[in-house]
């Protein structure tokens, strides 16, 4: 299904700005997302995620679907508020009027509490306009799905991740008093901004491959251009930020033929299904070159991320912060 559905895509003209350039991936066959996605089903009341209890636990949060549709949470995306900021480990499409055990990862390593806001706790997660980086969510990827290996369980190295938001805020020059990543995504906004005036999703696109300095970073497909137009930003912004602290800065942009070989080297990627923490399955993506997952419900394609891996710099097993 994943190399039918890479096939069927076309490539439009290569956009660029400064040293990031993009790819745009488009379709024939338009259709209407068959879901909500999390960030309208929070703002309508239709979703809920909060705290597993009073205690909370770091890699674990609770999501309640009040909707009669689905709900995509798309991975990486960042979730603000609660104890502290966390951003999803895999994509999930929650069944209907349900509540699921959501597997994450914190993004804010020097805070456990609650907020205060208007003399009241925030304890419920808000949607943010952030996502993890393009480097961490490679990290992430090959983390998830050896953990699915050992564990079955879809987590990702705690400690790991926390080393890639240092790294990222010193790259970035951003001062964080919480180690947060939503931290150094505002210090770098007007910056980030500037990237983003210079480009804008087509009608029929539902994804696009991504470079930095010339070099291809990575790939994202929704099944739906309502969906992509939607989260454009957000993705945009991850490699806004990554390209904006390349040390390399270099603005030769890719071609379209780059991308037609990136694509086919994905198709060609070994994968490993496992069954979904909602509905349907993640397809896992790993080899030498590339990591990522697709989710796959109902003989479809709901999303697709990947990335060219970086060189390997954890070889420990997979820490997990556990509850405080």
């Amino acid at each position: 299904m994943l190399q039918e559905t890479l096939n069927r895509l076309q490539i439009g003209e290569v956009q660029s700005c400064e040293n990031l350039s993009v790819a745009p991936l488009l379709t024939d066959a338009v259709a209407e997302p068959r879901y909500l996605l999390m960030q309208d089903a929070l703002s309508k009341g239709l979703l809920v995620i909060e705290e597993v209890s009073e205690s909370g636990s770091v890699n674990t949060i609770k999501a309640t679907n009040k909707s009669t549709m689905p709900v995509l949470l798309p991975d990486s995306e960042e979730l603000v508020g609660a104890k502290q900021n966390r951003v999803l480990n895999v994509s999930i499409l929650l069944a209907p009027m349900t509540t699921t055990l959501i597997p994450v990862t914190c993004v804010e390593q020097g805070r456990w509490g609650f907020r205060a806001r208007a003399q009241q706790r925030v304890t419920a997660f808000e949607a943010s306009e952030y996502m993890l980086h393009a480097a961490a969510r490679s990290e992430k990827a090959q983390q998830v799905r050896q953990m699915r290996r050992m564990r079955a369980a879809p987590m990702a190295d705690q400690g790991a991740i926390w080393h890639e938001v240092a790294d990222m805020s010193r790259a970035a020059a951003a001062y964080s008093p919480t180690g947060a990543l939503h931290d150094v995504y505002e210090q770098c906004r007007r910056d980030i901004d500037s990237y983003l005036e210079a480009f804008e999703p087509l009608s029929n696109q539902v994804g696009a491959v991504f470079a930095v300095d010339g070099e291809i970073v990575g790939v994202e497909v929704f099944d739906s251009p309502e969906t992509f137009r939607k989260m454009f930003p957000k993705i945009l912004r991850s490699y806004a930020l990554t390209a904006m602290t390349s040390p390399r800065s270099e603005t030769r942009p890719i071609s379209r033929y780059d991308a037609d070989r990136f694509l086919n080297t994905l198709a060609d990627t070994p994968t490993e299904s496992f069954q979904s923490v909602g509905l349907g399955t993640e397809a896992h993506l790993n080899d030498e070159q590339i990591s990522g997952c697709a989710l796959l419900h109902e003989g479809q394609l709901i999303h697709l991320y990947a990335f060219r891996r970086p060189e390997r710099r954890y070889a420990h097993e997979p820490e997990l912060a556990g509850v405080f």
